[in-house]
């Protein structure tokens, strides 16, 4: 279940000024100790293989971004490294210590291929389906907070 709490939009330069919107509630945060400890019960590895595994990708998925690489998990998603940059008048004005001030993580979960209706996956394909539903919010139900 998906908690949610209704919010008004108070941006007076808003087309939709005045409108209440849901924006989703998180009640806790879940640390790698845990996942390992949940996944222990689903499978046969014991919780210290399950927490070194994890703690070796998180270690694998930094040095693969730093890398340039679109990191993919097959059944969950890819990440891949974006830049938050300053504009720069010409090319040639363009100076990466000046212009570029960080980078974040962007994560683009893998998506369902249902009939009826377009997306576009993480290559660039163009494929059919109805409604794009990422297989981690398949069949979610949602519930004031």
């Amino acid at each position: 279940m998906i908690n949610y709490k209704l919010m008004k939009n108070n941006n007076a330069s808003s087309a939709n000024y005045g409108r209440y919107y849901a924006k989703a509630v998180h009640t806790q945060t879940v640390d790698l100790d845990t996942l390992a400890e949940r996944i222990q019960r689903n499978c046969t590895a014991k919780k210290s293989d399950c927490l070194a595994v994890l703690t070796e990708l998180v270690e694998v998925l930094h040095d693969e971004l730093m890398a340039s690489h679109v990191v993919k998990i097959d059944g969950f998603g890819s990440f891949k490294v974006g830049l938050k940059s300053k504009y720069a008048k010409t090319d040639s004005e363009f100076n990466a210590s000046q212009h570029i001030s960080g980078c974040k993580v962007n994560f683009r979960p893998e998506y369902t291929i249902v009939a009826n209706g377009t997306y576009v996956d993480e290559e660039g394909n163009t494929k059919v389906k109805k409604h794009a539903e990422a297989e981690l919010t398949k069949g979610v139900q949602y519930k004031m907070y």
